[in-house]
């Protein structure tokens, strides 16, 4: 049986649904409220499994209680009842929440019911151990559960790029305002609000699921990511690079855990513009690091590593003479003709192609000179 609370601000409306409702032999109606905010005091008490929400009400409309409610009840279905097919948009109709449209009719609830009973959690009350939940912000975002590969399900690109947006600004209060702005710039603002109320309902299910109640906070307009028990790839480069001040032979290591936490530069391959001025100040620490480390490995003789470091550095940014004259020289010091002359014709292939110039006289001189000291493929 599904416990049921119905909120309209028009009472011709809500006595109409709760009629509606009362045919249906697997519903059983706990509260029906013409005044949102009593609604909401009342979640305590009544205990509904499934509300149903007008959203054009005064004060507080649909959407915005619908945050409060889950705030109060995770586990709540929600089903916006509306008079406009406006809010019929492809956010709603890719989302876990319903909608119904006004005049409400007995068949259209019947399939509503039917899904929420279908949904409904029998052992809602008893606690989950959260998953193992890894957030991974170098090179492309993605949350891994249990160290599955596929990650977390995506209904929209939206619902990806917010939780992403809250993960960059992790354990802050953001303003409503700022998240439209930022991920809707271009959309009418109801709208929006649309998107961002469905996006932020879906997320908290998906945690509720992986057993985190209360990861996705929302306080005076703010919202607010609480990344309490989640391992990010992002915390554990700020916590390394602190110990890596100085590379030496008792911080190598750890650079090294560094070097395969980076396994791209932050959140790159998503393209978000919201991301772009972090993301090239972790890249410059990287570059930074990884070029102290190629210096350590050339003093310790260990060019192989150093080789591994420079084509590192290389891969950020390939125009940079220093280092690739570095790396012609680490390849000769191997002995691998093969690397060094492959390099340099890449490296040539890529000025004439992008920038339209050839190498400094400085790198075809050495180049030219590392070629003769060559002999029997080795370095003489």
């Amino acid at each position: 049986m599904l416990r049921a609370v119905l909120v309209d601000d028009e009472l011709p409306s809500l006595t109409w649904l709760e009629k509606r409702l009362h045919g249906l032999a697997n519903v059983v109606i706990v509260g029906t409220f013409t005044n949102p905010y009593e609604a909401v005091d009342s979640l305590a008490h009544s205990q509904p499994d499934v509300v149903f929400l007008d959203i054009d009400m005064p004060g507080m409309n649909g959407l915005e209680m619908a945050e409060r409610m889950i705030e109060i009840a995770p586990h709540v279905h929600i089903v916006f009842v509306t008079a406009y097919n406006y809010y019929a948009t492809e956010a709603f109709e890719l989302s876990a929440i319903d909608y119904v449209l006004k005049p409400v009719t007995t068949a259209r609830l019947e399939k509503t019911i039917s899904r929420m009973a279908a949904r409904q959690q029998p052992k809602k009350d008893v606690p989950k151990t959260p998953g193992n939940v890894e957030v991974h912000c170098f090179g492309r975002f993605d949350v891994i559960v249990d160290q599955q590969t596929s990650g977390m399900k995506w209904r929209t690109s939206k619902e990806r790029e917010l939780l992403a947006f809250l993960v960059h600004n992790r354990n802050e209060l953001i303003a409503k305002e700022k998240i439209l702005d930022e991920l809707w710039p271009e959309t009418p603002q109801e709208q929006a609000k649309a998107y961002l109320h469905t996006c932020v309902y879906n997320l908290r299910k998906k945690w509720l699921d992986l057993g985190y109640k209360e990861i996705l906070e929302y306080t005076n307009g703010c919202y607010r990511l609480n990344s309490s028990g989640i391992d990010c790839d992002v915390d554990a480069f700020r916590q390394l690079m602190s110990a890596c001040e100085q590379v030496n032979a008792g911080t190598i290591m750890v650079c090294e855990r560094i070097v395969k936490l980076y396994k791209g530069n932050y959140l790159e391959e998503d393209g978000f513009l919201w991301a772009i001025a972090i993301q090239e100040d972790y890249k410059e620490k990287y570059m930074k690091l990884v070029m102290q480390m190629a210096d350590y490995y050339v003093a310790a003789g260990q060019y192989p590593q150093a080789a591994s470091c420079y084509r590192q550095i290389v891969k950020l940014n390939p125009f940079l003479d220093h280092v690739n004259e570095m790396l012609l020289k680490v390849y000769a010091q191997m002995g691998d003709r093969l690397s060094m002359v492959r390099h340099y014709n890449e490296f040539t292939q890529l000025l004439k192609d992008e920038l339209g110039i050839a190498p400094m006289q400085s790198t075809t001189l050495l180049y030219n000179q590392l070629c003769e000291g060559f002999i029997e493929g080795r370095l003489s």
